[in-house]
């Protein structure tokens, strides 16, 4: 289950509906959180696998609205420490709310970020 789990996280990220559609099929209403982060990215992905247009509803649709691209430097607080986030780097976007945005970190975890920090940002 736990690789099963995985690769249907890759194939929403990689925007392979057809094939995230077919893992989530499999997977059932099994969430594994620590892959998904948390039932609600689980749920957000599995509704845009199915076919709503976006798993995210506060983003533009000219944006590539499952991922953000940093415009400027800025940090994370990581368990291990401050972790600095270069411009130009891309994350997976989980949230959008007020001045901030969630991205998914190569950790695995949620962290939040200024939406100025993104191109997001108008």
């Amino acid at each position: 289950m736990e690789i099963l789990s995985a690769y249907c996280q890759l194939a929403c990220l990689a925007g392979d509906r057809p094939q995230a559609r077919k893992l989530f099929d499999e997977l059932g209403n099994s969430v594994m959180q620590y892959i998904w982060g948390s039932k609600d990215n689980f749920l957000k992905d599995r509704a845009w696998a199915e076919g709503s247009a976006s798993p995210l509803n506060n983003v533009q649709e000219t944006h590539d609205s499952r991922f953000v691209t940093l415009t400027a430097d800025t940090e994370i607080l990581r368990q291990s420490g401050k972790t600095k986030l270069k411009k130009g780097s891309r994350f997976p976007l989980t949230a959008v709310s007020g001045n901030n945005v969630t991205v998914h970190y190569f950790d695995g975890r949620n962290y939040s970020i200024p939406l100025s920090s993104t191109d997001l940002a108008k």
